[in-house]
């Protein structure tokens, strides 16, 4: 069976709380149209995370089967190179967006939830109730807060160092462990707070992204259920409708459907046209 990449996927109440909200007192048109697509971003980051862990997982594995049980003896590393190191840091940087992405949606929810204005962003939230002139309910506050200290502030350097400083990962390798299973050496920094390629550690202490990236997706769901859960609390019905960006029409207009080879064509024919200019 397919999977479906999707935050109602991983946590239900989602499509419920946004049928909820958007039925909850009356709206005009443009009201509804602007919460829907507030409400609806959440589910679609979560499921983007979802997507982008599963797809490292996926390239690694494909990375692994490339080499045959007689490549490894003992003490052998292959180093897999930078189209490898590529790959794999392309779901990195897709999951770190789409994390922070996440942080930041949930608050529709709370600020719909409690009837405030809240900044939109969790690092100015977290800042505002520090400085104290935000105030969320005590418990909400509290669990916001440990997951910012525990993991958010963390997940928010990577992506801002991979966004405005440098790529966040090591070189590949990969090799057989002591246990006989296959193992890879891919790292994160250590410290990516220092904002700086010049000051990066890798390997103090050793930070393997697989590991880190699904550790992170699974605390970041964990914290948005535990948020939006209480709020689903005695609230039913399920969202049986889908808002379409430019209405619908009998009169469409569209593209011929790509395939891959779509785009290598266009690629090796920009290619040449570049070396003309040469």
């Amino acid at each position: 069976m397919a999977i479906r990449y999707s935050g109602h996927t991983l946590i239900p109440h989602l499509n419920v709380l946004q049928n909820f909200y958007l039925h909850e007192k009356p709206l005009n048109e443009d009201q509804f149209r602007t919460l829907y697509y507030d409400l609806e971003l959440l589910p679609y980051t979560l499921g983007l995370c979802w997507y982008s862990v599963t797809d490292l997982a996926k390239t690694q594995h494909e990375l692994s089967l490339a080499f045959s049980d007689e490549a490894f003896k003992e003490s052998t590393i292959h180093g897999l190179g930078d189209e490898a190191r590529d790959r794999m840091t392309y779901a990195i940087d897709a999951f770190l967006d789409a994390a922070r992405r996440s942080q930041n949606a949930v608050i529709y929810y709370i600020r719909r939830e409690l009837g405030k204005q809240l900044p939109l962003s969790m690092n100015k939230l977290v800042k505002g109730i520090r400085a104290g002139s935000i105030q969320l309910p005590d418990g909400l506050q509290a669990g916001i807060l440990k997951y910012w200290d525990e993991h958010g502030l963390r997940l928010k350097q990577y992506r801002d160092l991979a966004q405005h400083h440098a790529l966040v990962t090591s070189d590949v390798r990969l090799f057989q462990g002591s246990n006989g299973e296959r193992a890879m050496y891919f790292v994160l920094p250590s410290n990516p707070e220092v904002a700086s390629p010049a000051r990066l550690l890798f390997g103090s202490p050793s930070v393997q992204a697989f590991p880190y990236v699904a550790n992170q997706f699974l605390h970041l769901v964990s914290h948005i259920h535990w948020v939006t859960a209480a709020m689903a609390h005695g609230v039913s019905g399920r969202m049986a409708l889908i808002v379409f960006r430019d209405g619908v029409s009998l009169d469409l207009t569209g593209h011929p459907v790509p395939t891959e080879e779509t785009v290598a064509t266009k690629v090796e024919e920009l290619r040449e046209a570049l070396k003309g200019r040469m």
